[in-house]
């Protein structure tokens, strides 16, 4: 199954320069927990930021300049590591940046998604791409002090 983790503040921003715009560790150990164990998919420069903690079965990194990456089969496309992934026998996760996120939502290739909706507005310069919640149901929700985590299902 191809599933969707993500967290973004009121403005729906996902990141600022080469980081997260916010620092809330329990978001981010909720993210490993949940990701851990499985196959993700990252484009170069979300892999960048989170290569260093990812314990998982198999990272995917969509890239075009020929970079290779250590913990890491870099594809040239989308389509080709989502094809890459789906030979491991566990869930895939597409994990960003925003290009990454447009492409998955745009194909419809989701099924399921779990975003962490941040509490507060902060600066940055990449945005999770528009969506349309009404084609999705709210399956989970737990509020936590600076977020609250939110799993969808596809209608």
């Amino acid at each position: 199954m191809i599933k969707l983790i993500s967290a973004f503040d009121e403005n729906f921003l996902i990141g600022s320069g080469n980081g997260l715009p916010w620092d809330f560790p329990e978001e981010y150990e909720h993210f490993l927990k949940i990701v851990e164990n499985q196959s993700v998919i990252f484009g170069r420069k979300s892999f960048q930021i989170f290569s260093g903690d990812t314990k998982t079965t198999r990272n995917f990194v969509v890239s075009h300049l020929g970079i290779d990456f250590e913990n890491a089969t870099v594809c040239s496309s989308l389509k080709d590591a989502i094809t890459e992934a789906k030979q491991f026998e566990n869930d895939i996760f597409i994990c960003g940046g925003a290009t990454i996120y447009k492409q998955t939502l745009e194909q419809d290739l989701v099924e399921k998604m779990y975003l962490s909706f941040i509490k507060g507005s902060f600066v940055g310069d990449t945005y999770f791409p528009k969506i349309d919640f009404t084609k999705w149901k709210e399956v989970e929700k737990i509020e936590y002090t600076n977020f609250t985590f939110v799993e969808f299902e596809k209608c």
